[in-house]
C-alpha cells in the first residue's frame, strides 16, 4: 500500500474492523474505511482424533461473505475506485461480488492454500465463484497456480513470488558467531506441519549422533502447554539433545538471528504456498535445506543454493546437514548463489513491480473492451 502512496497513486484501506494493519496504515495517513464482515465460523471440528469438514459452517460463511460483498459493494459505489483489490482467500468472494455488481474490476491475491481438511469439490466451488467474479488472479507459486488447474479460473491466474525486504546488516556481517559452533536454524511457528520432530530426529544421523560443535535454534512461537511442544522436549531429552537445542520463541528482527545462523532448514511436512523465511535466508547468504513439498522446489535450486529432501525422512534430512556441516567451502558457494537469485527473483522492488505490471495490464484491457 504504502510504495502505491509513493507512486502518487491514491489507496482507501477497506477493512471491517480495528487491526494491526489499520494501525500501521494510520500512520502512513491512508484513507480507511469499514465494512460490515459478520463473524465466520470455523469450517473445521475433529471427530474420533480426525478432522473433518462441516458443510453447514461452510454454507453460513458463504451466507456471511455474500453479505459482506453487498456492504462492499455500497462502499465502492461511493469511492468509485479504478480496482478493487482482495488479499485474503475468503474476503475476495466478498469483494469480487461487489466489485461485479459496481462494474469495477477485481484482483483477488491468494497468500494461502485451501487446509488439508477441505473436500475437493469446495475447491471446485471457490474455482467457479473466481472465474464468476475475479477478473485477476494472483498467486505466490506455480504450486498454488495448480490448485486452479482443473477449475475454469485457471486461465485468470498469475504467479507472482513474494518479495522481500532486503536487510544488507545481515548480509554484511561475516562474523555469525562468536564460537565454533555451527548453529542450525528453523524459523516458523511450532506447530506439527513445521516439522520441527523430523529436524530432531535429523541429528541423530550426524557423526553418529555426536553433535558437540553443534547449535539447533528453533525460532518461532511456541506455546509452552501445547501438546505437540511437550511432544518434542520429551523428544530431546530422550535423544539426549538438551542442551544442544534451545527454544528461541518469536523474534521480531529476523536478520539478527539470521546472522547468528550458518544454515538454515524448513523441514515442512505439508505443502505451503510459498517459503518467506527460505528467501529470507538466501536474501542474507545463507545456505538453505528444505523439504521437497509445495513452492520450495522452486525457490530452492536443489545442489546450487541449496539442498532438497523428501519430507518426514529424517535420515536424508541429516545426510543433508552432515554434508554442509562437514564443508564450509560448500555453505559459502550455496550461500552466495542464494544471494544472487534472491537480487534476481525475490526482492521487494521486483515484486512490487510486478504488481503494478498486473495492475496496468488489467486497467488497460478494461479500457480496450
Amino acid at each position: 500500500m504504502w510504495s502505491m502512496k509513493q507512486n502518487n497513486h491514491e489507496v482507501l484501506l477497506a477493512t471491517p474492523g480495528k487491526s494491526l494493519l489499520v494501525s500501521e496504515a494510520e500512520k502512513l495517513d491512508m484513507e480507511i474505511a469499514t465494512f460490515s464482515l459478520p463473524a465466520l465460523k470455523e469450517t473445521r471440528y475433529i471427530k474420533e482424533g480426525k478432522n473433518k469438514f462441516s458443510i453447514l459452517a461452510a454454507l453460513y460463511d458463504i451466507l456471511a461473505l455474500m453479505s459482506a460483498g453487498l456492504s462492499l459493494f455500497t462502499l465502492i459505489r461511493k469511492s468509485k475506485p479504478d480496482i478493487v483489490y482482495a488479499n485474503q482467500m475468503l474476503i475476495s468472494i466478498s469483494s469480487g461480488i461487489a466489485s461485479t455488481l459496481a462494474g469495477t474490476p477485481s484482483i483477488w491475491h491468494i497468500r494461502e492454500n485451501p487446509s488439508k481438511h477441505v473436500p475437493g469439490f469446495i475447491k471446485k466451488i471457490y474455482g467457479l465463484l473466481a472465474f464468476l467474479f475475479a477478473d485477476q488472479i494472483i498467486v505466490n507459486s506455480q504450486y498454488s497456480a495448480n490448485l486452479f488447474q482443473d477449475t475454469l479460473a485457471r486461465e485468470k491466474v498469475v504467479v507472482v513470488p513474494i518479495g522481500i525486504q532486503e536487510d544488507q546488516a545481515s548480509y554484511s556481517k561475516k562474523n555469525r558467531n562468536n564460537s565454533s559452533e555451527i548453529v542450525i536454524a528453523v524459523f516458523g511457528r511450532v506447530i506439527p506441519m513445521k516439522g520441527h520432530d523430523v529436524l530432531i530426529r535429523s541429528m541423530e544421523h550426524l557423526n553418529n549422533g555426536d553433535v558437540s560443535d553443534i547449535k539447533l535454534k528453533l525460532y518461532g512461537y511456541f506455546d509452552p502447554m501445547d501438546s505437540y511442544y511437550l511432544q518434542l522436549t520429551s523428544l530431546i531429552k530422550k535423544l539426549g539433545f538438551g542442551k544442544k537445542i534451545e527454544f528461541c520463541g518469536y523474534v521480531t528482527d529476523i536478520s539478527l538471528a539470521l546472522n547468528d545462523s550458518s544454515i538454515v532448514v524448513s523441514p515442512s511436512t505439508e505443502s505451503e504456498s510459498f517459503g518467506r523465511t527460505i528467501t529470507e535466508a538466501m536474501a542474507a547468504g545463507r545456505p538453505v535445506i528444505a523439504s521437497r513439498i509445495g513452492a520450495h522446489p522452486e525457490i530452492v535450486q536443489d545442489g546450487t543454493t541449496g539442498i532438497l529432501v523428501e519430507p518426514n525422512d529424517p535420515q536424508a534430512l541429516g545426510e543433508a546437514l552432515a554434508k554442509l556441516i562437514g564443508d564450509e567451502e560448500l555453505r559459502g558457494r550455496m550461500g552466495r548463489a542464494g544471494r544472487e537469485r534472491y537480487l534476481k527473483a525475490f526482492t521487494l522492488e521486483k515484486y512490487h513491480q510486478n504488481l503494478f505490471d498486473v495492475y496496468t495490464n488489467l486497467l488497460e484491457g478494461a479500457e480496450s473492451l
